[in-house]
């Protein structure tokens, strides 16, 4: 969907807005987005907080933050969350692969109608 007909932002519109200054505009704009890939900070709780389709790229060991658990790949506080992990510390690759699959599946099924932006 085009977030400007839509809500009359673009997500460009987040250049220039500091999250933790400005929320309000942060949270608009990040409202109008169909996909949110992120890591753990706050972008990932915005978007996930607002129900917003979330992808989460999460590291293993002792960077992952303890709300994440581990063994998993939805998130508790966050139904429209999805979580990739890490399989080794420090190696991204995988993660990085998987997300780029799942993306073009995501948007193969999006452009056919088939994909619900809520759900």
């Amino acid at each position: 969907a085009e977030a400007r007909e839509l809500h009359g932002a673009a997500p460009t519109a987040l250049v220039g807005i500091d999250q933790l200054v400005d929320m309000e505009a942060f949270t608009d704009v990040v409202s109008t987005l169909d996909l949110i890939i992120s890591i753990s900070g706050t972008s990932a709780h915005v978007a996930g907080g607002l129900g917003r389709p979330t992808w989460l790229l999460l590291p293993c060991g002792p960077g992952l933050s303890w709300f994440w658990f581990e063994n998993r790949n939805t998130s508790p506080w966050y139904v429209n969350c999805v979580l990739y992990r890490q399989n080794a510390v420090s190696i991204w690759n995988d993660v990085i692969e998987k997300v780029g699959r799942d993306l073009e599946i995501w948007r193969q099924e999006l452009y056919q109608g088939e994909f619900d932006l809520d759900h």
